[in-house]
């Protein structure tokens, strides 16, 4: 299914190499890319979805797109997460990103779940909204032990009082420890979303309670 919406006439924009019917990657890049079907409950009433273990060509696109200034990479992604996430979705109002900080975001120059955020709200035909900020400037999370991490990102978002009554779902890119994506979505319900779901496009292999993974192919 991923592989099919992903064929048009366009180069690889991985190997740069290989012509292909794609928007995003050849044949033998996305052959490269290891499909799962994965879920995390992040609150009691909260799940996160995610069609990638964070690894392997994954990870290397993801750096590629966040350090090294390759945001045409955000083509992939979106079309990598439309293709996952179009067949059931849940009837959302819009779709919110985790927002970066002032600093990081003047740092990169651009904000990179922003651009696939604005994107896959095109194709979902859905809203996409700003109405989640931070409230304060934060550390970076991956230096941050799972303690470290909790306390971050403690009270450091504000929402928009416009969120009140809607279905939200909640974009990141990558998921270690949920600690982000928990905050942010106790934020939202407390100012009114009526529900939130997460999607990120990787994240960290964990084997706890309430999370599961299947491979595509069991689906």
């Amino acid at each position: 299914m991923i592989k099919e919406l992903l064929f048009h006439a366009k180069l690889c924009l991985d190997c740069h190499e290989e012509w292909t019917k794609s928007k995003g990657l050849c044949k033998d890049c996305l052959e490269k890319i290891e499909y799962i079907y994965g879920r995390n409950r992040i609150l009691s009433d909260v799940d996160c979805v995610f069609p990638f273990y964070y690894g392997g060509e994954i990870k290397n696109l993801l750096i590629r797109y966040k350090f090294r200034n390759e945001s045409y990479l955000y083509r992939v992604f979106t079309e990598l997460l439309y293709a996952y996430i179009k067949d059931y979705r849940e009837n959302w109002d819009e779709i919110i990103t985790v927002p970066y900080t002032d600093k990081k975001a003047a740092k990169r120059g651009y904000e990179p779940v922003t651009i696939i955020g604005k994107e896959l709200s095109r194709k979902l035909k859905i809203d996409f909204s700003l109405s989640s900020r931070k409230s304060r400037e934060t550390e970076d999370q991956h230096f941050l032990n799972a303690e470290e991490r909790i306390e971050n990102v403690k009270d450091a978002f504000y929402c928009n009082p416009k969120v009140k009554g809607k279905r939200i779902l909640l974009l990141d890119d990558i998921m270690t420890s949920g600690a982000t994506l928990r905050e942010l979505s106790e934020t939202l319900l407390k100012a009114g979303a009526k529900t939130v779901d997460c999607l990120v496009i990787a994240s960290e292999k964990r084997e706890e309670k309430g999370y599961w993974i299947r491979h595509e192919e069991e689906i």
